[in-house]
């Protein structure tokens, strides 16, 4: 076809159409492709803009998942440096820092869930790189280190989502509550939703 014909073609077909591309879509209104039209929550908040419910959710679901592959990282490095150092200092030092991980997880989210996540993450990466191969070859081997490293950091992981609980779940939380007569102080206050 010449050029000429195309562009006859293109000139007789009329203005281009102004509705938006999925509009034009059988089956589909226009204002389903708009963005002018998008739902808003309590508050006036869009979906899915990170200030609704939704968006709060997604950030909290999010944040976890970020605990449990910082956990993830902890084992994977923990497991091929726990060696390194003077004697069982490092192997030692990387026990200690997942512990940390899980108190601050879980005061950083004021949930057990905070600590339970980056445990479970170390967990996952340091047994599974724990097991020995078909051919014998390990990671972890069984050296002083290399039990402080498993074994001290499994106890570090383990008392971190303990502490995580024991400070941050529900039946804490009320019984403290009950102890000292009514709503907690500080933070405690913030997370209490009012009664309407």
């Amino acid at each position: 076809m010449p050029v000429d014909a195309l562009s006859e073609q293109y000139q007789s077909a009329g203005p281009p159409d102004p509705r938006p591309l999925g509009a034009r879509l059988p089956g589909r209104s226009a204002g389903s492709a708009s963005l002018a039209n998008v739902e808003s929550t309590r508050g006036g908040a869009a979906r899915g803009s990170g200030h609704g419910p939704d968006g709060a959710t997604a950030i909290t679901v999010g944040a976890y998942v970020v605990l449990v592959l910082l956990g993830m990282l902890e084992g994977l490095i923990g497991t091929f440096h726990y060696g390194n150092g003077p004697g069982v200092l490092v192997a030692i030092l990387f026990a200690l820092a997942i512990l940390a991980t899980c108190v601050l997880g879980a005061y950083g989210m004021r949930t057990a869930l905070g600590a339970l996540m980056p445990a479970v993450g170390w967990y996952v990466v340091s047994l599974l790189l724990s097991t020995g191969t078909s051919g014998g070859s390990v990671l972890i081997a069984d050296t002083s280190q290399g039990k402080w490293f498993l074994f001290g950091g499994a106890l570090c992981a383990a008392a971190g989502a303990v502490y995580g609980y024991v400070q941050w779940s529900r039946p804490s939380r009320e019984r403290r509550e009950r102890l000292a007569g009514g709503p907690g102080r500080g933070a405690w206050r913030a997370t209490r939703r009012p009664s309407h």
